[in-house]
């Protein structure tokens, strides 16, 4: 796709983050930001506004962002994605291992800077959600353009898994999901659009958030004898070969009894937390009338904003510029 005539370059995140913006006033009377004591805000609304407006900015400006759950959802992605395909990861900064015995694939991720992560996740629950995308295409790159008033605007980004006409996004979160909680999120009409205008598709049935509510369970005990052991970076425990319990080192210590002698008797281990998942579909009927609509009033607000706060965006490729 030639970018020439193109105004500005926009991907669904950024979208999200301007959504969440207008969405202040929502947020203020959410359950999270009401003590349930007092009944009082915990955050004023100009706080909310200002904490979304700064990390809009940032998302433009691509600042640096660091989220150990953003990782794991990050990890776990390719993981789905190199089991379906039957391949290797592409990426050269994550590394998988399967470990039958506990019934776990071990992943590690390393990023510049930061220590190396390790996460566990439950080989079932894996291999059933890869078997579900079996035959889809994966990270798929679209872009398409959008006219407004305001010009031609280039819309793209990655898709996560496109199967036959239904487009999936994999969205991993915590215990305080509530259905209906990615409604809001522009990927359901960004990619669509995309594969549309392109005439990379004709049709498009629906839009799936795949939403993975995390459940955890501990791992049994990892010894030194265990090839986990290897990918482990954590402090051990000690536990007693008779009573298969974990030894307080400390208290023992302090009860008189020499640390050497337990370290010298007792095994060394550890478990580690193994990510499962409940998986609960937000399923979205696709029109492209209504989302070419949608997208070109979401879009040519959001343009009046940057225009509005163009003296804070220093990284120019939103306005298709590559250098200042």
């Amino acid at each position: 796709m030639n970018r020439e005539g193109i105004a500005y370059r926009i991907y669904p995140s950024l979208l999200d983050k301007y959504q969440t913006l207008l969405n202040a006033e929502k947020d203020l009377e959410a359950p999270w930001n009401i003590d349930r004591e007092t009944g009082e805000y915990r955050k004023t609304l100009a706080q909310i506004e200002d904490e979304a407006r700064q990390s809009l900015l940032n998302g433009i400006n691509r600042v640096p962002f660091h989220s150990l759950a953003a990782d794991n959802g990050t990890v776990f992605n390719e993981l789905v994605d190199c089991l379906h395909r039957g391949r290797r990861p592409f990426r050269d900064d994550i590394t998988f291992k399967t470990f039958k015995e506990q019934g776990l694939i071990a992943a590690r991720f390393r990023q510049e800077g930061l220590p190396d992560e390790l996460f566990c996740y439950d080989l079932a629950s894996a291999r059933n959600i890869a078997e579900f995308f079996r035959g889809s295409c994966c990270q798929l790159y679209v872009r398409g353009v959008l006219p407004t008033v305001y010009g031609n605007v280039e819309l793209y980004g990655y898709i996560d898994e496109l199967k036959r006409d239904v487009v999936y996004d994999l969205k991993t979160t915590g215990s305080f999901y509530t259905f209906g909680k990615f409604e809001d999120h522009w990927q359901r009409w960004v990619y669509p659009y995309c594969l549309i205008q392109s005439g990379a598709m004709k049709d498009i049935l629906a839009f799936e958030y795949s939403v993975l509510k995390w459940t955890k369970r501990k791992s049994p005990a990892v010894t030194q004898n265990d090839g986990l052991w290897d990918w482990l970076d954590v402090k051990p425990a000690y536990f007693d070969p008779a009573t298969k319990r974990p030894v307080d080192i400390d208290k023992m210590e302090a009860a008189g009894r020499r640390k050497e002698e337990f370290i010298e008797q007792m095994p060394q281990f550890t478990t580690v937390d193994v990510y499962g998942f409940d998986y609960i579909p937000e399923f979205y009927a696709y029109d492209h009338d209504e989302c070419v609509e949608r997208l070109t009033y979401m879009v040519e607000s959001f343009i009046e904003w940057i225009e509005g706060n163009r003296e804070y965006i220093t990284d120019k490729k939103i306005f298709n510029q590559l250098e200042d």
